[in-house]
């Protein structure tokens, strides 16, 4: 399970090419750190957080109240991350669609749902971890995370 969170965290370092790359993600507002955050890894949650928010979507709609929950979390770490970064709304869509495509989860999602899928068991058993949770808990640990205004960084991430 530790290999597919990870490989998930990754999601904005391969999103971030090299400078001689040609990318759709505009290099000059977004400019992921990796330096390390003693108040956490806003983008390290961030690109958890899109990625169970995508599968929530579309493999457990009838989830609504968890959705709402990490609809919310997902939105209000878009607007920490575009005031502080800073970078516009359109290249934060603009990472997340690219960062949805390098982490494979989005191919053929809606036919994937199933846990008997390796490729998406663990982060279909994180989604369960999470929308099990309270989610007090989750808004609280958001908070707590974007509590004070800051580059957001990738580090630390799990």
């Amino acid at each position: 399970m530790l290999r597919a969170l990870f490989a998930t965290c990754l999601v904005i370092a391969v999103t971030t090419p090299p400078a001689t790359a040609q990318t759709v993600v505009d290099r000059e507002s977004w400019r992921p750190s990796f330096e390390h955050d003693p108040q956490g890894g806003v983008l390290c949650a961030w690109s958890i957080y899109i990625v169970i928010q995508r599968v929530g979507a579309v493999c457990f709609p009838e989830e609504r109240t968890f959705q709402t929950t990490i609809d919310e979390a997902v939105r209000r770490l878009d607007d920490f991350i575009i005031v502080n970064m800073p970078t516009s709304r359109q290249v934060l869509d603009e990472a997340r669609s690219a960062g949805l495509r390098m982490s494979r989860v989005d191919a053929g999602l809606g036919q994937r749902c199933s846990s008997s899928d390796r490729g998406l068991r663990d982060v279909l058993a994180l989604h369960r971890q999470l929308r099990s949770r309270d989610p007090e808990l989750m808004r609280a640990e958001i908070d707590r995370l974007l509590a004070t205004p800051r580059r957001p960084t990738m580090n630390p991430c799990l």
